[in-house]
């Protein structure tokens, strides 16, 4: 099973993983597969960061499938006789659901608020979860 997610929420933080498998897209399209090394992460920017710069830094699309790679490091795993869980540490950062979203500061111009009117963050989390049919 592959979806495409788009991160609806403030930021997205990747953690290192057990096993390879996560991709992200650049603002080209182009998939790229990232390998988070220990010690570090990965943050993206999702819709409400999007949001809050009015569209001058746009949310990031990841998602997380089983590759070539993956079933490369099984392998290599169950010859270790080491553990088959994929574990990965991902945190995803939202604004309170009371809260506005808009453009702020410097991001903020006509043109901005036109395509990124005010609107509280619960129903901008809403919208987006309808948009991909997740919301009931």
């Amino acid at each position: 099973y592959q979806r495409r997610v788009r991160d609806l929420n403030l930021l997205t933080a990747h953690g290192p993983s057990r096993f390879p498998g996560l991709y992200v897209w650049t603002r080209e399209g182009k998939k790229l597969r990232v390998q988070v090394p220990k010690g570090a992460l990965l943050f993206q920017a999702g819709k409400q960061f999007e949001w809050l710069t009015g569209g001058n830094v746009l949310a990031g699309f990841h998602e997380v499938v089983v590759a070539e790679s993956t079933l490369l490091a099984v392998q290599k795993a169950k010859q270790q006789n080491s553990s088959l869980w994929r574990v990965s540490s991902t945190l995803f950062a939202h604004i309170a659901s009371d809260n506005s979203l808009e453009p702020i500061s410097h991001f903020k111009s006509e043109k901005s608020l036109k395509e990124y009117p005010p609107i509280l963050a619960g129903d901008q989390v809403k919208a987006e979860l309808e948009a991909i049919n997740l919301a009931q």
